[in-house]
């Protein structure tokens, strides 16, 4: 692939740029009401900021994140939280223009560092039980943190949310370098790719979280395979974490995996629906896809849903908790409200075993609802047929 240089890249944006800037504010929106609805203090770091604006006058991700924010800000009947966004850039170039397009405001604070170096110092800074999100959209895994789940360890008490623009094709990429073969240096040559000047072993385990990644760099769907090693290491810190392939549909091609990671159930899910359901509303079709990034006939797709729900009534399963089990491990090819109709079919036909508390309603009518939150909870167990 031709090198690019950082400055040629910011110059224009390009389509594959302004789809993950459409993803990031589909969640951002949602999350922010809620957040901003509860809490006393909040962070949005995001640590590949770039200029801010491309040459060509389009809003890069910390306008985008700071417009949201002041929407937010001024909708959200908590008038006592606390925020400020944080933009880290490590090219000096590239942070003066942040700088100036951020303007004076009081809440913007921009750093001109790399985001494994700076990380600790923002996080040691902020008060107890913060809620915090965190961007990483760095090019190919050049800068990507290898100090990350050591970094969240360290401050516990924060609710910290992580979405990653994981380039797993530039992963791909840096692992065949390590293994001594540059035979794809120009392969998916649209990628938006700049190679790792620190790539070594050491940090190609750290950030895979494993030592046997050559086992499988050299295999049929190598990039699929990294990418859930990816995953599974930042499951040693997070419940959740989604993995969401965004393909190009004109020559069938895995561009990227936007990487979602929570603690918070309810999180998890509001990530997945929000970004199917506002993908199709955009006829923009990116999430109808399995983890290997395969289009799927969701209909055939969603039975497997009753492999994941346990036969004993002893450990019957959460709705959501369920949901997410399918999403981790099929991917998210519907919304849920797709997959609760399923299970509806199912409960008709006598096939599941329902618990849901409450039991009634205010009304004194036996429950019947579908969704969790607000105090409702749905628990599902297989029913065994003789």
């Amino acid at each position: 692939m031709k090198k690019n240089s950082l400055y040629d890249f910011f110059s224009k944006k390009r389509p594959w740029s302004k789809i993950k800037d459409h993803l990031l504010s589909w969640y951002l929106t949602p999350y922010l009401a809620k957040v901003f609805s509860g809490a006393r203090n909040f962070y949005l770091i995001d640590g590949f900021a770039g200029p801010g604006v491309f040459e060509d006058g389009e809003k890069g991700s910390p306008l985008i994140e700071k417009e949201i924010v002041e929407k937010t800000n001024l909708s959200t009947k908590n008038k006592n939280i606390n925020f400020n966004l944080i933009f880290v850039e490590r090219d000096k170039k590239l942070f003066e223009r942040l700088k100036h397009n951020c303007g004076d405001t009081p809440w913007i604070k921009c750093y001109n560092e790399s985001i494994e170096r700076i990380l600790r110092q923002i996080l040691s800074q902020l008060e107890q039980n913060a809620f915090v999100f965190l961007y990483l959209d760095p090019f190919g895994i050049n800068g990507l943190p290898t100090n990350l789940l050591d970094l969240i360890s360290e401050r516990k008490d924060l609710k910290i949310e992580i979405l990653i623009n994981f380039n797993s094709v530039g992963c791909y990429r840096e692992c065949m370098r390590l293994l001594g073969s540059k035979q794809f240096d120009d392969y998916f040559s649209e990628n938006e790719y700049i190679g790792d000047p620190d790539r070594s072993i050491g940090r190609m385990n750290s950030i895979l979280g494993t030592s046997t990644w050559p086992n499988v760099a050299r295999t049929k769907n190598a990039e699929y395979k990294l990418s859930l090693y990816f995953c599974d290491n930042l499951r040693k810190k997070y419940k959740y974490v989604l993995n969401m392939p965004v393909r190009d549909f004109n020559n069938e091609e895995i561009k990227y995996r936007m990487v979602h990671c929570s603690n918070n159930c309810d999180g998890a899910i509001l990530m997945a629906d929000n970004m199917i359901s506002k993908a199709i509303f955009n006829k923009i079709s990116l999430f109808s896809l399995d983890l290997e990034g395969n289009i799927v006939d969701v209909d055939s797709v969603i039975p497997k849903i009753m492999d994941f729900i346990p036969s004993t009534t002893e450990k019957p399963i959460r709705l959501n908790q369920l949901l997410l089990k399918f999403y981790e491990k099929i991917g998210i090819v519907c919304n849920s409200t797709k997959i609760k109709n399923y299970l509806k079919l199912k409960e008709k036909n006598n096939d599941l075993i329902i618990y849901r508390y409450p039991e009634k309603s205010p009304t004194g009518k036996t429950s019947e609802f579908w969704s969790e939150g607000n105090g409702k909870v749905v628990l599902i167990a297989k029913k065994m047929h003789l």
